[in-house]
C-alpha cells in the first residue's frame, strides 16, 4: 500500500512539473503573429496601391480622350478657317500666295467688279438728272440733226434757249431780248466752252444774235412748247469722267406711239414701256464729260 502511494506521488510530481519550453513557444507565437500582421499589411498595401493605379489610369485615359477631342476640334476649325483664306493676311509675302494671286488676279478683278457694279436702277437714280436739261420738240427743224448725232452750233443754241423761263425774258416791240450773260448761263449748264453767236430757229421763231446789243433777239415773243418725246434709259456706262447714257425715245400723242424720225405709228403699242418697242423706235447715246454734254451718237 505504501508502495502504491509512493508511485502515485511520483506521477503527480511528473504532471505538476512537466518540462515545457515556454520561451520557444513564445518566440514561435510572436513570429507567427508578426508574419500574419505583415502579410495582412502587405495585402492591404497592395490592394490600396492597385486601387490608386486603377484610378490614376482612369484619369489618364479620360485626359487623353479629352485632349484627342480638343485636337480634332482644333483641326476642324483650322480647316474651316483655311478654306475661307483666313490665314492669307498673315502670309501676304508668301511666295506661294503671291503666285496663286498672280494666276487668278484677272479672274478676281472680274468677280470684284461684278460684285461692286451698281445696278442700272441705281445708276439711273444717280445720273438721270443729266438728261433733264436736254429737251427738243418733235416739230423742231433740228430733230434730224439731233437723232443723227449732228450736234451743230444752231442745235446747241436751241437746247440752251430751251432752258430759260420765257416769262422772265425782256420783251420789246413784240420780241424777246436775251442778254449774253443770261444766255451764257444757260449754255454752260449743258455745254463746255463759249457759245456761238449764230442765229437759229426756235420752233418757227427766228432768233438772231446782235453784236451791238450783245444779245439774242427773237422775231416774235417766244412760246415754249411741251415736247411729246418720251425717253427711257436702257444703259449707263461710266469711265473716269465720261458718262454714257443710252436711251430709247419715241413720240407719244393721244396714247399713240410714233417713231420720231419716220413719224410711223407703232400699231401694237399697249401704253406700256417703250423699251418693248426698241427695235422700232430711236436709240441714241448721250456722252457727258464732267457732267456736260459732249456729243450725241446713234
Amino acid at each position: 500500500m505504501a508502495k502504491k502511494k509512493e508511485e502515485l506521488k511520483v506521477k503527480e510530481e511528473k504532471i505538476v512539473n512537466p518540462k515545457v519550453d515556454l520561451e520557444k513557444i513564445k518566440s514561435e507565437l510572436t513570429s507567427y503573429v508578426n508574419d500574419e500582421i505583415k502579410k495582412g499589411f502587405n495585402e492591404e498595401v497592395k490592394r490600396i496601391n492597385n486601387k490608386i493605379v486603377r484610378e490614376k489610369n482612369k484619369k489618364i485615359v479620360f485626359r487623353n480622350i479629352v485632349i484627342l477631342i480638343l485636337l480634332v476640334v482644333i483641326g476642324f476649325l483650322v480647316y474651316l478657317l483655311n478654306s475661307v483664306d483666313y490665314f492669307d493676311k498673315f502670309f501676304v509675302n508668301s511666295e506661294e500666295k503671291i503666285v496663286e494671286k498672280g494666276e487668278n488676279s484677272e479672274q478676281n478683278e472680274i468677280v470684284d467688279e461684278e460684285d461692286e457694279a451698281p445696278s442700272l436702277e441705281e445708276l439711273k437714280s444717280e445720273f438721270s438728272y443729266l438728261l433733264r436739261n436736254i429737251k427738243i420738240d418733235e416739230t423742231s427743224i433740228y430733230v434730224n440733226d439731233y437723232y443723227s448725232g449732228n450736234l451743230t452750233d444752231e442745235l446747241k443754241n436751241y437746247l440752251s434757249l430751251n432752258l430759260l423761263e420765257f416769262n422772265n425774258l425782256e420783251v420789246e416791240d413784240d420780241c424777246n431780248i436775251v442778254e449774253k450773260d443770261i444766255f451764257k448761263e444757260a449754255y454752260t449748264k449743258i455745254f463746255d466752252g463759249e457759245f456761238s453767236g449764230i442765229g437759229f430757229d426756235y420752233n418757227g421763231n427766228k432768233v438772231r444774235y446782235l453784236n451791238k446789243l450783245d444779245s439774242f433777239v427773237s422775231s416774235s415773243v417766244l412760246q415754249k412748247l411741251d415736247s411729246n418725246i418720251q425717253r427711257e434709259i436702257i444703259d449707263i456706262k461710266i469711265s473716269d469722267q465720261i458718262i454714257k447714257i443710252t436711251t430709247v425715245e419715241g413720240v407719244i400723242i393721244n396714247d399713240r406711239l410714233y417713231n420720231i424720225l419716220t413719224k410711223k405709228e407703232i400699231n401694237k403699242y399697249k401704253k406700256d414701256s417703250i423699251i418693248n418697242y426698241q427695235d422700232k423706235l430711236n436709240t441714241i447715246t448721250y456722252t457727258f464729260k464732267n457732267n456736260l454734254l459732249e456729243n450725241i451718237s446713234k
